[in-house]
């Protein structure tokens, strides 16, 4: 992403300011300087630039939200909107920024909008509302959803705004804190600087998913050690076949009985069912014929006959009724007609008076219009006339005030003006004394700083550092190597314990073996026992002893019983303490079977152990080689032999290095001390530079001031002699034409204004006359065509109602809109010539239907006319009931007749299919009629239960043998399933135990160490180019960190030993190189805020000149935020932030 503009109007201390990025100096420039005193606004650029990408500044980031109480506008103190500046209604920042190709414009806004009141006493208050949009200045397209443009600024600059703040915004504060804190701390200032919570919910994940693998492996351990007890031996299966046969053939014997008995109990049920089916029949058939010789039934007949055969009369019967209706209607309506008819003409007389009424009031205007004819070219020229006077009015107004206005500006130069420019030269006299004299006091001390040869000294004891930290490190692969060589004789020991308890797993599980195989043929063979004497003491069983004798014949075996059979009790108690032991021997079995299980378990865990073991060594052995390849080569570096007395040779030299390492220390402290005057003494020549260049500016801007009020004070002057001139004019034209005129009573020279309200007033009168007289002649006009029209209507309806003349005068009240006559007379016309049509034509119906009736009488001589009309009178149920009736009895008739004859043939055929074997087998030898069918079912419930009882025992066999079938193949799966979960469980379980755990701090960990070792090596290098006389060192897996002092001999010590200058450079180089790791460079500019105040002289210069490489080395300019003076010098390209006291900030570009 590239900057290109920044505008920013009524936010923080800037009423209005414009950044140009992309063109003029800060386009070309590889690094700038953003100087202003403290508070003046300096930081609120950045702000600015964060509120229009992300809607969030990093400084009410920091504050919180807040509580809105006591806050105004309703806003809680960490909330953006408050940037907005005290008495203004509307702020905004808009920024144009290059990205993916395209330019875009966030803009961002805040306007402060009245609430309405929520009670009635209660002031109206004020809150702030936000917009943000964000648009594509190649299609226009704009964005204004707050969820949209988040995810649009990320994509496009490839930063969320915590990575944005840390990568772009760079704050010493935090790494400086970071320097000094403790482990916890420095882990949690990590946290925040870095970001890395992807790291601690993978740790939680792996975490989780290795309890969820341990949870999937139990549960497949359990489902199959349950399959194991389900399985079924051969001996077993044997006997379940040879029972299932017996109870086949026993199945098959009960069938066949059951379906000979249910075959003659059915053939008895139908005859039974049939017989009662005929007398019911017969019983419906005489019901039926009884009701076809009553009396309802004749008189039904009649009736009909009687209605059929007068149909026609009553037609026109019903015809003659409803047209002498019709008839009566038409005869009232046409009264109706008669006494509209007499309204109407009194309505019309009303017209015919307002229409005279009318012609007097036009006479009486235009009259009147008449009498204004003396002064009519002055009305008609009235809005010209005003005009000029309202102009003479106001010249005159104009004048006075100008005239205070001349008075106001010559005490405002006397007064204010001049005195100010003599002050602000006094100034700038003072000022340029007192620099010239510290000047040369800056001269005479930077000639003794150089005679110091400081630099040299700082090299020669960088030098001595460097040997004194190579010295370290070997001395640290030394402690590595006895290290490695414990850690070896460690896992050795250990392997040897896997052997030894794996040798004895393997022995333990082959005597469980042989248990199980006992375990299992004991409970087999106790299976077979308990089902045996479950059988015997069944119910089919006790059913079968109860039936049988001594001397019987045993239906199952079919050996004979010499003796009393055991009792069912007895035989129950032998089958309870059968299954009793049973349950034991399955217990036993089953936990020989949990025995096996355990022990392989344990067999495996130890062969995972020992693949670890195994991959430990190797690890262990390669780090050996790699530490004894990297000391020979440290040593060979230093000049020192890899021998017994390694140790004590590398003590000496770190002493004789650190000893010179002091020397040079002490003079460079003393050289140092100049150093710090030099810098002290510049920033004294910058602030009275700027006090200079204040004084100076003052003294300008008051001589433009008194410039200017002199030039107002001279127009002011020629503004009233023009005006004068112009009055005058203007009241010798208007007096060739008001002179003598008699509009109004005022003089026009005195009162010009008054004049013209009463010459406006006379002509608006006599147009308002005009108006009216138009306005009554088309009135009348209209009047007099409704009039002649409603005379020809009037004279059109009195013919038809054969009304005479002499009663068309008015005799009665007007009632109704005299105007709307015209169509009243319409409509009471086409109502009168509707109603005599529809008179006549009903008396030509009446009289065509008369004699049609007469005709129908005199056709059938034995209707009389008043049965007629009784049966016209009688309701249509009625009639509907004569014919219901008769239909009813009728039907009946037929269908009762109908099952008669199909009950005897239905009986007829049963007859036939008489089961004769079935009976003759059955019958009473008495009788020999057979049993009856309910003395059969007894048996049929006999052979059901026999069959039902077989069925029931096969599907238990059935149902064993498709377990044992389903048993073998889910244990196939399940061991399966097994070593697939315990193989998936060891893969988990060995990451887990180096990155996992329920809160993720094992992987946050180690993800923070690596990527603090990667920021110490990145850090090295910017802080070799900003000053060679430190270097940072961490130990691996910790947050450890030591500072190597070139100028104390070498000196390790804690970082958070370091002073405020020695601070500032080393958190510098964590910012920069952090700003490097991995795709974070999402902004052409990188932004450093403060820090520089504790340097000076030659490390402030090695500084900004290594904040200026980085433009050449990784494409990025610098933005330094600083107070500081001397920075001005040293960078070219500055925006200088002022700001006097109570008024806007404002911005000034240098270059």
């Amino acid at each position: 992403m590239k900057l290109k503009t920044l505008d920013i109007e009524n936010i923080a201390s800037f009423e209005k300011a414009s950044v140009d990025f992309d063109n003029g100096p800060l386009g070309n420039a590889d690094i700038f300087l953003i100087n202003g005193e403290t508070g003046s606004g300096k930081s609120t650029l950045l702000d600015a630039i964060c509120l229009a990408l992300y809607d969030n500044t990093p400084r009410m980031n920091a504050g919180g939200r807040g509580d809105k109480e006591n806050m105004p506008d309703n806003i809680t103190y960490g909330n953006p909107m408050r940037l907005l500046r005290l008495n203004t209604n509307q702020g905004l920042v808009r920024l144009i920024f290059e990205a993916d190709g395209d330019n875009w414009e966030a803009l961002w806004t805040v306007r402060r909008i009245r609430e309405r009141r929520r009670k009635k006493d209660e002031e109206p208050g004020t809150k702030l509302k936000r917009e943000w949009t964000l648009t594509n200045l190649r299609t226009r397209e704009t964005m204004t959803q707050i969820r949209e443009i988040n995810t649009a600024v990320a994509r496009l600059t490839g930063l969320d705004f915590g990575q944005f703040c840390r990568t772009t915004m760079l704050s010493q504060g935090e790494f400086a804190a970071f320097l000094k804190s403790d482990v916890d701390e420095k882990a949690a200032l990590l946290q925040k600087i870095t970001g890395l919570d992807k790291f601690e919910k993978a740790g939680k994940k792996i975490f989780a998913i290795t309890s969820a693998k341990d949870r999937i492996r139990q549960a497949a351990k359990e489902r199959r050690d349950a399959l194991v007890a389900q399985a079924l031996s051969g001996e077993r299966r044997a006997e379940l076949e040879a029972e299932d046969a017996e109870l086949a053939r026993r199945k098959s014997e009960a069938e066949n009985l059951k379906k000979r008995l249910t075959e003659a109990a059915s053939w008895e049920t139908r005859r039974n069912e049939i017989a009662q089916k005929l007398e019911k029949a017969i019983n419906i058939r005489n019901d039926a014929e009884k009701q076809a010789r009553s009396e309802k039934y004749a008189d039904a007949i009649k009736g009909i006959r009687l209605f059929d055969a007068s149909a026609k009369a009553r037609s026109a019967l019903s015809f003659l009724r409803e047209a002498q209706k019709r008839l009566e209607t038409e005869q009232v309506r046409l009264i109706s007609c008669r006494h509209n008819f007499r309204d109407l003409t009194c309505r019309l007389a009303a017209l015919e008076n307002e229409l005279t009424k009318t012609a007097r009031t036009r006479d009486a205007i235009d009259a009147a219009i008449e009498s204004r004819r003396p002064i009519r070219s002055i009305l008609d020229n009235a809005p010209m006339l005003a005009g000029k006077l309202n102009s003479v009015a106001d010249l005159r107004s104009a004048v006075a005030a100008s005239e205070r206005n001349l008075k106001t500006a010559d005490e405002e130069i006397a007064n204010v003006i001049r005195p100010r420019l003599q002050h602000a030269e006094a100034v700038e006299k003072e000022c340029s004394s007192t620099l010239g004299n510290i000047r040369k006091r800056l001269e005479e001390t930077s000639e003794k700083l150089a005679e110091t040869k400081l630099s040299d000294m700082r090299k020669e004891k960088d030098a001595l550092s460097e040997s004194s930290r190579k010295l370290d490190r070997l001395s640290a692969i030394v402690d590595a190597v006895k290290r490695s060589n414990e850690n070896l004789a460690a896992c050795g020991r250990v392997m040897d314990d896997i052997a030894a308890r794996t040798a004895t797993s393997q022995k333990a599980l082959a005597e469980t073996g042989k248990t199980l195989i006992a375990a299992r043929a004991a409970r087999d063979a106790y299976k077979k026992s308990s089902d045996d004497a479950a059988r015997a003491a069944g119910d089919a069983a006790e059913h079968l002893r109860a039936n049988l004798r001594v001397g019987d014949s045993c239906p199952v075996c079919g050996s004979l019983i010499d003796h009393e059979l055991t009792a069912g009790e007895i035989l129950r108690e032998l089958a309870d303490k059968a299954r009793l032991e049973f349950e034991r021997h399955q217990s036993e079995y089953e936990t020989a079977l949990r025995h096996q299980a355990e022990i392989e378990s344990t067999i495996k865990a130890l062969a995972v152990d020992k693949e670890k073991t195994d991959n430990e060594l190797g690890r262990l052995n390669e780090e050996k080689k790699r530490l004894s390849d990297d000391l020979s080569v440290k040593s060979h570096e230093l000049g020192i032999t890899v021998d017994s007395n390694l140790a004590d040779t590398i003590s000496h030299h770190t002493a004789t290095v650190a000893d010179r390492i002091g020397e040079l220390s002490s003079q460079i402290a003393a050289a140092e001390t100049l150093e710090k005057t030099v810098g002290e003494l510049r920033a004294s020549v910058d602030n009275i530079q700027r006090r200079l260049d204040s004084a100076r500016k003052s003294c300008e801007k008051v001589r433009q001031i008194l410039s200017g009020a002199l030039e107002r004070r001279s127009a002011i002057s020629a503004t009233i002699e023009t005006n004068n001139v112009n009055i005058a004019s203007t009241l010798d034209e208007l007096s060739a034409v008001l002179d003598g005129s008699a509009v109004s009573s005022r003089d026009f020279r005195r009162e010009p204004a008054e004049y013209a309200a009463d010459i406006t007033a006379a002509a608006r009168e006599l147009t308002s006359l005009i108006e009216q007289s138009t306005g009554l002649s088309k009135q009348l006009e209209t009047l007099t065509g409704i009039i002649d029209r409603s005379r020809h209507l009037r004279d059109e309806i009195s013919g038809k109602l054969g009304i005479p003349e002499d009663e068309h005068a008015a005799t009665a009240q007007v009632n109704g809109d005299s105007r709307n006559v015209e169509k009243d007379f319409y409509s009471l016309s086409n109502a009168v010539t509707s109603a005599v049509a529809s008179i006549n034509a009903q008396n030509t119906d009446l009289s065509r239907q008369k004699t049609l009736l007469d005709d129908f009488f005199a056709t059938n001589p034995t209707i009389d006319r008043a049965e007629v009309e009784h049966l016209m009178t009688l309701p249509e149920s009625t009639v509907k009931g004569w014919r219901d009736t008769v239909d009813n009895i009728q039907r009946l008739l037929i269908a009762s007749e109908t099952e008669l004859s199909a009950v005897k043939r239905e009986s007829q055929e049963h007859a036939k299919t008489r089961p004769a074997d079935l009976i003759d087998e059955t019958a009473d030898n008495a009788t020999g009629n057979g049993w009856l069918a309910a003395d059969l079912h007894p048996l049929i419930a006999e052979a059901e239960k026999a069959e039902r009882e077989a069925l029931e025992e096969r599907a238990r066999i059935k149902a064993v043998f498709d377990n044992a079938a389903r048993y073998s193949a889910e244990l196939l799966r399940a061991d399966e399933e097994l070593a697939a979960a315990d193989a998936d469980y060891s893969r988990w379980e060995q990451l887990c135990r180096y990155l996992g755990d329920a809160e993720g701090k094992k992987f946050r960990r180690v993800a923070q160490s690596h990527l603090l070792e990667c920021l110490i090596n990145g850090a090295n290098s910017y802080l070799k180019r900003l000053n060679d006389r430190y270097e940072l060192e961490v130990y691996p897996g910790t947050f450890t960190i030591m500072v190597t002092d070139s100028y104390q001999d070498y000196a390790r010590r804690t970082a958070n030993t370091i002073s405020g200058g020695e601070t500032f450079l080393v958190s510098l180089a964590l910012a920069l190189a952090l700003s490097d790791i991995g795709e974070m460079r999402g902004c052409d500019t990188l932004f450093i805020d403060e820090g520089f105040g504790s340097l000076s002289g030659e490390p402030l210069d090695r500084a900004v000149a290594t904040l200026k490489s980085l433009h050449h080395h990784v494409g990025r300019r610098i933005g330094i935020i600083s107070h500081i003076a001397s920075l001005r010098e040293k960078i070219a390209t500055q925006i200088i932030v002022e700001r006097s006291t109570g008024r806007a900030a404002s911005l000034r570009l240098l270059c």
